[in-house]
């Protein structure tokens, strides 16, 4: 903590807390606790930043403030606050909108979508996650690194989403059912909202649910990258939201029709075999089609 407030004091003023000529001159300060604040910069510094930096720099460690009391100091809160509000990703109206949209429609999702949305947020590197990564700091409004439903709320509603509708997207989003949003399930529900779902990223995805490099995602390979947190009847429901074939696995153009789907109603379509909007009638696919290596070369084609 000693180390924080040096530094908060350097930002501040540019100079050292305990200047001297020696190393022993700057000892005898640092142990007499010989702190000034004078000069042009302090006259203009808050008083809250003053007492911050005070109630660390003293010399007996058992007086300073914990990490935990200086998180929650009045200086560090306001500034906090005018950081969000100058760099607010929410405060962009139009890109607040397209976070909350996906937020919405995730919660609308199966388990194999969502399974394959969090892949895809594990695999995303920071730089294309920026935006998301400020927009989560901003909704978690005591930066416990989670978000609660209160906290939701609060942001939530400047987008005219009623209380039920934002706890619905709340337990939509909560997929281990916590009553918190940690940082990659949100990122796995917001992704969307960059255009980060593209093809390059929906083959990485089936490549790793396909565990075993067999050309399809089958019950076996979610049992084995789920583990016990899923019974047999969610893993054959997973299946099922996007086993056209009903052959009790899903290849890669299932996968493709499952992720690439708008809607709910359009997710039902496909698995029942209706075609979907603005979509022409394909062919069936040969017996030769479902072979492992057909489609193998279908996913890397």
């Amino acid at each position: 903590m000693w180390s924080i407030g040096v530094i908060a004091f350097m930002l501040i003023s540019g100079d050292m807390p305990f200047p001297g000529r020696t190393d022993s001159a700057v000892i005898r300060k640092i142990e007499a606790g010989a702190l000034k604040m004078a000069g042009k910069h302090w006259e203009t510094a808050s008083d809250a930043s003053k007492e911050f930096i005070r109630n660390i720099i003293r010399v007996q460690p058992k007086e300073r403030l914990t990490a935990e009391q200086a998180l929650k100091h009045d200086w560090l809160l306001k500034e906090w606050d005018d950081y969000r509000k100058i760099h607010s990703q929410l405060s962009d109206r139009n890109m607040g909108q397209d976070i909350v949209h996906s937020l919405k429609e995730y919660g609308q999702y199966g388990k194999l979508r969502k399974a394959a949305l969090m892949v895809i947020a594990h695999q995303a590197s920071p730089e294309h996650v920026e935006k998301l990564r400020n927009a989560f700091h901003e909704i978690d409004i005591n930066r416990e690194g989670h978000i609660t439903l209160e906290e939701m709320k609060q942001v939530l509603i400047d987008y005219d989403i009623n209380s039920s509708e934002i706890e619905a997207i709340f337990d939509g989003v909560d997929v281990d059912q916590t009553r918190k949003i940690g940082y990659t399930e949100f990122l796995a529900a917001t992704v969307s909202a960059m255009g980060f779902v593209r093809q390059e990223q929906l083959t990485e995805a089936f490549d790793r649910l396909d565990s075993d490099d067999s050309g399809y995602i089958t019950k076996e390979n979610l049992r084995e990258i789920l583990g016990s947190a899923y019974v047999a009847d969610e893993v054959d429901r997973m299946i099922q939201e996007a086993d056209v074939k009903h052959d009790g696995r899903v290849d890669f153009e299932e996968f493709l029709n499952l992720m690439n789907a708008q809607t709910e109603k359009e997710v039902k379509d496909v698995v029942q075999g209706s075609p979907r909007p603005n979509e022409p009638q394909e062919e069936p696919h040969s017996s030769e089609a479902a072979t492992p290596t057909a489609a193998q070369e279908a996913k890397h084609s």
